[in-house]
C-alpha cells in the first residue's frame, strides 16, 4: 500500500500531472484526482489530448514569469529528443506576419532568420521568420505522462469533486492540495474564479508526408493568446511519431461549449492553412487534404493570465449548503492550495516550468521560506 500523501494534485491534465512528477521528484508524496485521466476520456473539456502542442513562446518579455516557465519548459523537452522522439521532434517552423518580425519577436531561439515578401512568403503575407522548435504528439505525450505517474507508484484517482474542500480528504487527511483544475477552476467550490473561461479549439487532422515544416500566421496568434475577439487562428503542425499526420487549425472561440463544429469552421480551416502551405495536397486545392478527423477541445483559459500561487486558507471557506459534509468534518483547519491553472493554449509550453514552480512554491508551504520564482 502507497504511503498517505502530503499533497494532492487535483486535475490530471498535462499541468497535472507534470506538477505530480515534479513533487515526487522533489521527494513530496503525491497523489491525483481528475475527472479525466489519460487514455479513458474523449472529454472536449479534458483539454491535453486535443492540443496542436507546438512549443513556441508568445510571451517576448524575458523577465516574466509566463517566459521563463516556457524557457525552462523548453530546455527540458529538448532532452527528450534523443530519448523520445516519437513524443518529440525538432522541426522548422514559418511565421508570417502583416506586420514587420525580427529576431526578437523569438528571444528563446538562436537561429532566427528574418523573411520578407522577396523571399517568396505564401499567402501574400510581407513579413516572416523562420527558426527551429519542438513539436510533440499531445495524446501519446499524455499518455505518456500518466505512464510515468503509475510507475512511480503515484496514486491517480478518477473522481469529479465540486469543491477544493474534499481533496483534503480524498486520500485521508492532507494539509496541502495543488489546484490544477484548468476549466473546472471556473466553478470549484471554495475557490471559483470568476476569470476563468472555454476558449474552444477546433483542429483538422490531417494526412500530409511532403509538409517539412510547422507553420503560423504570427500576428493572429499573438493577439489571440492576449485575449480579445481575434480573427481565425491559423497554423500547420506536424505530430512527431505517426506516418505524416499534421494538426490544422483553428478556432479561439471564448465562451463556446459546443463539442459540434460547422461545416464552415472545418472547410474555413483547410482553406487558411492551405494557403498557407501547398504541400498539404501537392497538386491539387484544398478539397484534397486527405483529412483523418476533426477535434474539439476547451481550452482552460484566464482573462488575468495564468495564476501560479500559494493561498492560505481554512477548510470550509467559501463553502455552500450543497458541499459535501464529509469534506468539513475538519472545518476551520489551516491548510494550503497552490494554484496552478489559467494556461489557455500554452499548457505544454509552459508546463514542465510551472511543474517547477509548483514545487518550490510547495517547499515555501511546508518550511515557511518565501520561493523564488
Amino acid at each position: 500500500m502507497s504511503p498517505k500523501p502530503d499533497v494532492v494534485v487535483l486535475g490530471a491534465g498535462v499541468i497535472g500531472l507534470s506538477i505530480a512528477l515534479e513533487l515526487d521528484a522533489a521527494g513530496f508524496r503525491v497523489a491525483v484526482v481528475g475527472k479525466d485521466l489519460p487514455g479513458d476520456s474523449n472529454a472536449v473539456d479534458y483539454a491535453s489530448p486535443w492540443a496542436g502542442c507546438l512549443w513556441f513562446s508568445y510571451d517576448t518579455d524575458t523577465t516574466k514569469p509566463v517566459y521563463k516557465r516556457d524557457v525552462r519548459t523548453f530546455q527540458r523537452l529538448q532532452e527528450m529528443v534523443h530519448t523520445r522522439p516519437d513524443l518529440v521532434q525538432w522541426y522548422p517552423i514559418l511565421s508570417v506576419s502583416g506586420s514587420p518580425m525580427s529576431k526578437d519577436d523569438h528571444p528563446w531561439a538562436d537561429d532566427v532568420k528574418v523573411l520578407t515578401a522577396k523571399d517568396g512568403l505564401p499567402g501574400g503575407f510581407a513579413y516572416g521568420t523562420e527558426c527551429q522548435t519542438l513539436m510533440m504528439n499531445a495524446p501519446q505525450y499524455m499518455l505518456y505522462l500518466g505512464e510515468q505517474v503509475r510507475a512511480r507508484g503515484i496514486p491517480m484517482v478518477k473522481k469529479r469533486l465540486n469543491s477544493v474542500d474534499e481533496a483534503y480528504s480524498v486520500f485521508g487527511k492532507v494539509d496541502l492540495v495543488v489546484n490544477a483544475s484548468g476549466l473546472g477552476a471556473q466553478a470549484l467550490v471554495g475557490a471559483a474564479d470568476p476569470a476563468v473561461y472555454s476558449a474552444r479549439g477546433v483542429t483538422v487532422l490531417a494526412r500530409a508526408p511532403k509538409v517539412t515544416r510547422a507553420g503560423q500566421v504570427m500576428d493572429v496568434l499573438k493577439a489571440t493568446f492576449a485575449g480579445g475577439e481575434q480573427p481565425p487562428p491559423t497554423y500547420i503542425l506536424p505530430r512527431p511519431g505517426t506516418d505524416g499526420h499534421v494538426v490544422l487549425g483553428g478556432t479561439y472561440d471564448a465562451e463556446n461549449y459546443s463539442p459540434l463544429p460547422s461545416t464552415e469552421i472545418v472547410e474555413g480551416i483547410l482553406q487558411r492553412t492551405f494557403a498557407l502551405d501547398s504541400n498539404l495536397a501537392p497538386g491539387g486545392t484544398w478539397r484534397d487534404i486527405e483529412v483523418l478527423g476533426v477535434n474539439v477541445g476547451l481550452r482552460p483559459s484566464r482573462k488575468n493570465g495564468q495564476r501560479v500561487e500559494l493561498e492560505h486558507r481554512r477548510i470550509g471557506d467559501g463553502a455552500t449548503a450543497a458541499t459535501p459534509t464529509a469534506s468539513l468534518a475538519d472545518r476551520g483547519r489551516s491548510v494550503g492550495v497552490i494554484h496552478a491553472y489559467g494556461f489557455g493554449g500554452v499548457g505544454f509550453i509552459s508546463s514542465l516550468g510551472a511543474a517547477e514552480d509548483v514545487v518550490a512554491l510547495a517547499k515555501e508551504f511546508k518550511t515557511g521560506a518565501p520561493a523564488r520564482l
